[in-house]
């Protein structure tokens, strides 16, 4: 289920990206007069960590620092800056460090439930590393002999 809202959450972000980016000025003008970057992101219904990224580069700060922000909270000196943002990062379980590093360990676990699958098969394949250090693309295609690999060129 998880993996189904994940896959809708980012697909809806895809979607309204730069619907919701188009309003950074306005959105930035009410969070300065008092709402909350939370509120802001609800309204949109969007991600919260982007909603307050898009709402932090109207105020003057650039990736780095935001990505610096939301990596070390206690370093914000600005008190509603640092509770709003820590609100942020609790609400948006796709965008925030720790949603992140979620769909890494999901990844991870996915891929090797694949090459577990096909070693019990016996099944060439090549890891990403391995195709990379071959200078080549992989690409599987089903015909009499299913499964073999083709090594594209690249470039």
């Amino acid at each position: 289920m998880f993996s189904i809202l994940s896959q809708k959450i980012v697909r809806n972000t895809k979607k309204d990206y730069y619907i919701v980016q188009r309003q950074s000025s306005a959105m930035y003008r009410e969070w300065k007069y008092g709402k909350s970057l939370l509120q802001i992101a609800e309204e949109r219904v969007f991600a919260p960590v982007l909603t307050a990224s898009f709402i932090l580069k109207e105020h003057g700060l650039t990736k780095r620092q935001f990505k610096g922000y939301i990596a070390d909270l206690p370093s914000i000196k600005d008190k509603r800056l640092r509770d709003e943002l820590s609100e942020v990062i609790e609400e948006d379980f796709i965008y925030s460090p720790q949603g992140i590093e979620n769909q890494k360990h999901r990844g991870v676990f996915c891929e090797d439930q694949i090459q577990n699958w096909l070693d019990a098969r016996s099944i060439e394949y090549m890891t990403e590393e391995d195709r990379w250090n071959a200078g080549r693309h992989l690409i599987f295609y089903s015909m009499r002999s299913w499964p073999s690999m083709v090594f594209v060129p690249t470039g």
